[in-house]
């Protein structure tokens, strides 16, 4: 709640500043002065560092959505790999969905975990073949 409070009085000042600006430039020719000549000087940087400045964030927006998913992805494969290897909880099997024209997510599904006892009789023992 205190972190909406100061974002509301950040914008409220924002906006104040913002409108004072401009009418300080509506009132003061030397201020409009300035501003015309800044443009005219750098015109050629502006013309240069906007558009070079729209492609490097649309490059950089789009290596980060790449890579989030690519996160998204290995992390929740990487979960289900520590899931299904831990004794305490259920062991889970990711089931490949069937090819679709619109992607699935996999599907999960519970399995019973095995009894890990002397006396299973589906342990496996060095030497001896299964019966």
């Amino acid at each position: 709640m205190p972190a909406r409070i100061i974002l509301v009085l950040q914008l409220t000042i924002i906006i104040a500043l913002s409108a004072w600006t401009l009418l300080e430039y509506q009132n003061n020719q030397y201020l409009q002065a300035y501003i015309k000549d800044s443009m005219q000087t750098n015109a050629l940087t502006f013309q240069m560092a906007i558009p070079a400045l729209l492609v490097a964030t649309t490059v950089t927006v789009y290596a980060k959505l790449l890579m989030g998913k690519r996160k998204v992805e290995d992390n929740t494969l990487g979960e289900l790999a520590s899931i299904s290897q831990s004794s305490t909880l259920p062991r889970m099997t990711v089931q490949q969905p069937v090819a679709r024209e619109s992607a699935e997510m996999p599907v999960l599904r519970e399995r019973k975990p095995r009894r890990s006892g002397v006396n299973d009789p589906r342990r496996r023992r060095p030497g001896r073949r299964g019966r």
